[in-house]
């Protein structure tokens, strides 16, 4: 959806996606933002995958810290957890 210096947004229409979330150059940190439906995930230096569900999504994290905002509340899923 959009790319600048700082963060990066895209959406996950349908489907699984992995991510690899690097830091950004020189240590900065760059968001990096994915929105499924009514899921918004946010990451700095993260690896994780999404599975769009029906009716849902799912959110596993291998390395590093996702945040994840959805109707009624938000989340951070650690390295190692899952979330739906």
């Amino acid at each position: 959806r959009e790319v600048t210096e700082d963060r990066t947004d895209v959406e996950l229409l349908s489907g699984s996606a992995r991510f690899e979330v690097s830091r950004g150059s020189q240590g900065r940190a760059r968001r990096f933002r994915v929105t499924t439906g009514a899921v918004a995930i946010e990451v700095l230096g993260t690896t994780f995958t999404l599975d769009r569900l029906q009716g849902g999504t799912r959110v596993s994290v291998e390395e590093g810290i996702a945040r994840v905002a959805y109707p009624g509340g938000v989340r951070e899923v650690r390295a190692g957890e899952t979330a739906v």
